[in-house]
């Protein structure tokens, strides 16, 4: 069984396996697509300061080289993951993700994703440091980066197709329920009767209390498929791969408030988290750092990333 061996030359990192050798991430490249993402956020948030996107576009970067990596090597028969021995010397503990970025700064982010990941913490991947010096290669496969940047894992692909079966099945959405993003839509109605009768004037809160009743809502499902496919895991609203398959298949609108047989039918399913009324102060959720991440990275990027068990 042979290794897999990662290292850096004249500022490109390349993956060797077998007699395969792909450009994994070029220091040109990044530069460019990150000056690139920082205008496009200049002109999008003319009076905001970006540095904050853009630390939130290097995290799903580098999280899904990562999990593209660890793919590959699920993917292969080698037996370890070799990097250069320097790297080890080095003892990089602290992931970079502003400033002046080099090409060793990116390749210790990665390492630093990877020792971090639930494959690895599990045992199924093997990480090792080498001084071997990787083979030539007449013919090397370039890695687009907008391709690694909107990277799903292969474990997070898997239950987003089961699920997309299974939330049909168990009624949770119709074929009317989809936009045209091809997302689930979870409905969310408003009270305003109700609301008015116990004096709460929810129009400045709205936007808030929508985002709470959506939380609300996967949590509820996350625990019903928790439940049902006899996972081992936390319920709640937890960083797992049902939540991200979630987060990834549904989104929320608030419709018109139902009337009449419609009323009672969705007031039913609204306890097993299919829709939510709001009928009053909506209660905020805690939320773990590396999940809100998750969140941010659909709202700002459109991408739902599996993160890695770097923040908790």
């Amino acid at each position: 069984m042979s290794n897999m061996l990662v290292y850096i030359n004249e500022n490109n990192i390349y993956i060797q396996e077998g007699e395969k050798t792909r450009k994994l991430i070029s220091l040109e490249e990044y530069n460019f697509e990150l000056q690139k993402r920082r205008n496009e956020l200049n002109e999008k948030y003319k009076t905001v300061n970006v540095d904050n996107y853009l630390y939130l576009w290097n995290f799903i970067l580098f999280n899904n080289l990562s999990n593209y990596l660890i793919d590959t090597y699920k993917n292969s028969e080698s037996s370890t993951i070799l990097f250069e021995e320097k790297l080890r010397r080095e003892g990089k503990q602290i992931i970079k993700l502003m400033g002046t970025i080099e090409i060793q700064d990116i390749l210790g982010n990665i390492i630093i994703c990877m020792i971090n990941s639930e494959d690895y913490l599990q045992g199924d991947i093997k990480i090792d440091y080498t001084s071997e010096v990787p083979r030539e290669s007449k013919k090397v496969l370039n890695l687009d980066l907008n391709y690694i940047f909107n990277y799903t894992p292969n474990s997070l692909k898997e239950i987003i197709e089961k699920l997309k079966v299974d939330l049909v099945a168990f009624k949770y959405f119709g074929k009317s329920q989809v936009n045209k993003n091809g997302k689930f839509i979870l409905p969310i109605y408003v009270d305003e009767e109700t609301l008015n009768k116990k004096g709460i004037d929810y129009s400045e809160y709205l936007i808030n209390w929508a985002s709470l009743a959506y939380l609300k809502m996967l949590t509820k499902i996350h625990d019903f498929f928790l439940d049902y496919y006899k996972y081992d895991g936390k319920e709640g609203l937890v960083n797992d791969d049902i939540m991200l398959a979630l987060i990834y298949l549904t989104d929320y609108e608030v419709k018109d408030y139902p009337t009449g047989l419609q009323k009672s039918i969705e007031v039913g399913r609204s306890t097993k988290g299919k829709c939510y009324f709001i009928d009053s102060i909506v209660v905020p959720m805690a939320i773990e750092q590396d999940l809100a991440i998750v969140f941010q990275a659909k709202d700002v990027y459109c991408v739902v990333t599996k993160t890695l068990r770097l923040l908790q």
